[in-house]
């Protein structure tokens, strides 16, 4: 559980950092690799989240949860942009996370998905 509040307070730095920071622009010079690395964060985030809930929740609803928590986390930080100077919200970038995740979710479960099924049955 603290590794994906560690996880997503860097997310937050990395997403509200104004625009004119340093690691801000260091970042903004790798333009293409942006979606790489909204894509990444968010697959890491999600897959801290999978493991965190499967743990804890023990049914299959953990994959839904872990997705809609970080596509909602990279919604809202690109929300709060909004208020950070030299910053602007991407719906791309918020598609991008919430794509991250959601593959995450769609490879773990097509990888354990099945033998959950079958060890439970």
């Amino acid at each position: 559980m603290l590794i994906s509040v560690i996880w997503a307070a860097g997310l937050a730095i990395g997403s509200l950092l104004p625009g004119g920071s340093a690691l801000a622009t260091s970042v903004e010079q790798f333009n293409l690799f942006g979606f790489g690395l909204h894509l990444i964060g968010y697959a890491l985030f999600a897959t801290i989240l999978i493991l965190t809930f499967r743990y804890h929740l023990r049914h299959h609803h953990y994959l839904v949860y872990a997705v809609v928590i970080a596509a909602t986390y990279g919604l809202i930080l690109e929300l709060l942009q909004m208020l950070v100077p030299n910053r602007d919200p991407s719906v791309v970038d918020a598609v991008v996370n919430a794509m991250g995740a959601f593959i995450t979710a769609t490879i773990y479960q097509i990888k354990y998905g099945r033998t959950q099924v079958v060890a439970q049955g």
